[in-house]
């Protein structure tokens, strides 16, 4: 008979066994999600490309636009050659020169001599101290009115503004505020009529917490969305964080980009307002906003060289400026020049390129503007 002594020990020895166990199985977890989040802060630095620096490339006739100091992160050029900036993003995490003062919109007469940035009166009943304003678009209708439309975030919310623009008074007529829950972080916007138009959702979510985790993850859930008065609907999806949108001169294609993926994708519009791929164009740098050239259809892109300099914010290591021109897009070889490129001592962040008659306006997301004689 065994002593009575045994049965205890035996059950001591099997309890140290599974603790033993419990704590293999506890480190063994967290050895895979620190590796998992090693792998993830990696994967996250490639895309911000972290370590890329950028070779200046000059153009001769350039200036510093006075009035811009705190970002103009779009641009959009009418025909007879006035241009809109959308002035002062705030986002949260973000720098900004001048934190306390709302945003707006400016517009110059390119076809002026000497042409200077005149900020646009917004209409009585607007809330002026909230206005936010990110990408801008603009529609003229078949009587020559001018619309425009605001990406806005009053108090990091988001919303679309549409304008009437009266060019004899200077001045935006505010005519609606669109609000949706398939516009939940509302990055940029092209319009295709008065009241239509396709946007950009750089993140599904409009947390910045689990706008952080999805970024951090990889989750490529951001899309872009088509907005009618009648109809409004998630029309491609799938992108890591959706930017800078823009249209063919002939209206047949879509273009967006994809910024922490560095590519541009083209899209077929069909006449339901469907999008479909037709392919991506990859590039080495931080794709923005996308302007085009209404004379060539040449695509002219504002670039990051290197994100993580953007979002955190060095005075003596400042982001870099990029602008890239594409030609021929919808060929098998593309052609991508890089038309400026600076360290940051003149231009910081480029966002926004913009042509009009051998004239190139360059935008930034937080810093100066820059005009320049091509």
């Amino acid at each position: 008979r065994a002593p009575p002594t045994v049965l205890p020990v035996q059950r001591e020895l099997g309890g140290a066994g599974s603790r033993a166990m419990g704590r293999l199985v506890a480190l063994s977890l967290l050895g895979i999600a620190l590796a998992l989040l090693g792998e993830r802060l990696l994967a996250l630095r490639n895309r911000l490309k972290a370590s890329r620096v950028v070779e200046s490339v000059d153009l001769p006739n350039c200036h510093l636009i006075k009035g811009i100091e705190a970002g103009a992160d779009d641009i959009d050029i009418l025909p007879n050659g006035l241009a809109f900036f959308s002035v002062g993003l705030k986002c949260p995490g973000l720098h900004s020169f001048s934190p306390d003062k709302p945003g707006g919109i400016l517009m110059m007469d390119l076809k002026e001599e000497n042409p200077r940035a005149l900020e646009l009166r917004i209409s009585r009943g607007f809330n002026l101290a909230s206005f936010n304003p990110h990408g801008i678009s603009t529609f003229i209708d078949r009587d020559d009115t001018v619309y425009l439309f605001v990406v806005n975030h009053p108090e990091f919310k988001n919303t679309v503004e549409i304008f009437k623009f009266e060019e004899e008074e200077n001045s935006l007529l505010h005519l609606k505020t669109i609000k949706h829950e398939l516009l939940p972080s509302v990055n940029d916007i092209i319009a295709v009529g008065p009241a239509h138009f396709y946007a950009t959702n750089d993140h599904y979510f409009s947390d910045p917490f689990l706008k952080y985790l999805e970024t951090y993850l990889n989750l490529h859930w951001a899309n872009v969305v088509y907005y009618s008065p009648d109809e409004v609907k998630v029309v491609v999806e799938g992108f890591d964080a959706a930017n800078g949108i823009n249209i063919s001169p002939d209206k047949k294609y879509i273009y967006v980009a994809d910024i922490l993926a560095h590519e541009i994708h083209v899209l077929e519009k069909h006449p339901n307002m469907n999008l479909t791929q037709l392919k991506v164009l990859k590039l080495d740098t931080l794709v923005d906003n996308l302007s085009i050239d209404p004379s060539s259809g040449d695509i002219f892109v504002g670039c990051h060289p290197n994100g993580q300099k953007l979002f955190v914010y060095d005075p003596n290591n400042p982001p870099s400026s990029e602008v890239l021109r594409i030609q021929n897009i919808l060929s098998e070889k593309p052609t991508v020049t890089t038309v400026y490129a600076n360290n940051g001592s003149v231009l910081q962040g480029s966002s926004v390129a913009s042509v009009y008659d051998r004239k190139l306006l360059i935008g930034t997301l937080y810093h100066r503007a820059l005009y320049c004689e091509l």
